[in-house]
């Protein structure tokens, strides 16, 4: 389909322009549909970034796993930085109940509002 042909025309692209193949996509906006995990595989990627707030232990970067992510921004705190980059139990919870309560918000008022609404709160 489209998005197959996509992630190929991508990653042959990226290959390319850098002489190696990239074997990682995070998908526009950490936001995916699950079949699109087989697509990206059978496009040759092994790992997938979500945007779902957490650390991964070391046994979920098997081949086609898909992780977790933590935002690092460049108004992010020190001290957050600390937490996020040692795991902190408190900043991962922290980031989480955001999640969370964006995905219900983007739930409630769909995406393409959602999006909108990001766009304008992040100028």
């Amino acid at each position: 389909g489209e998005a197959g042909f996509e992630m190929a025309v991508s990653r042959d692209a990226i290959a390319h322009g850098v002489e190696q193949a990239p074997t990682m996509l995070s998908f526009p906006g950490g936001r995916y549909r699950r079949d699109l995990l087989a697509v990206g595989r059978e496009a040759g990627y092994e790992l997938f970034f979500s945007s779902t707030a957490g650390a991964n232990r070391t046994a979920a970067l098997k081949p086609g796993a898909l992780l977790r992510r933590m935002a690092i921004r460049d108004d992010t705190a020190m001290l957050t930085f600390a937490g996020i980059a040692g795991a902190a139990p408190l900043t991962l919870a922290r980031a989480q109940a955001m999640g969370a309560l964006k995905t219900a918000l983007r739930r409630l008022i769909g995406n393409r509002l959602y999006h909108s609404l990001y766009e304008r709160m992040s100028t």
